[in-house]
């Protein structure tokens, strides 16, 4: 019996010191790294040429805009991350034997005080289009505003062009409803 008893103690000390054996702790730390965001290419709005013939003044004229993307000018900064190069418009105006009867190139810039400054940087040229001839006019529909494809966020403005070569620009605050009216 006392050998029993031995035995049982013995027990019980081998399973004491081996639960009281120190374990080794790591001093490694484990963790992710943060990922990087990944920076966008700078986007630019496709290039456009667009050219028209038109009746005015009691001639013919041929009307021809261009939009491409400037690197010259400051970069405009979407909502998000997204930078976006800023486009310059020309507008060419050619009497019926080719000579040129108007040629300016416009950037933002030119229709600054119409749009106002505070959202100068967020805003691009989008375009410049022909509308119609009309009295001693050519008039033009200009847009400035956010140059993400998704985005209906622009300022509408009205280029004329007079028979003498002066321009004028106004705010367009007539609202396109000619096709509700020819569906009514």
């Amino acid at each position: 019996m006392k050998t029993k008893y031995v035995f049982l103690l013995m027990l019980a000390m081998t399973l004491g010191l081996s639960g009281c054996k120190e374990k080794k702790v790591s001093k490694d730390i484990i963790t992710t790294l943060p990922k990087k965001p990944k920076v966008k290419p700078t986007q630019s709005m496709s290039a456009y040429h667009d050219e028209r013939q038109t009746d005015w003044c009691e001639s013919k004229y041929t009307v021809s805009v261009t939009r491409e993307a400037d690197h010259s000018l400051p970069l405009v900064h979407g909502d998000d991350s997204t930078k976006y190069f800023d486009n310059h418009v020309t507008v060419r105006v050619f009497r019926e034997d080719k000579t040129v009867f108007f040629e300016q190139t416009f950037t933002k810039d030119f229709f600054r005080k119409y749009v106002g400054d505070e959202n100068m940087d967020a805003s691009a040229l989008l375009g410049v289009v022909f509308v119609k001839a009309e009295g001693d006019y050519l008039y033009f529909a200009v847009s400035v505003g956010s140059p993400d494809v998704t985005s209906d966020e622009y300022v509408p403005l009205v280029l004329k062009l007079s028979r003498f070569g002066n321009l004028t620009v106004t705010k367009d605050d007539h609202l396109d409803t000619s096709s509700q009216e020819e569906e009514e």
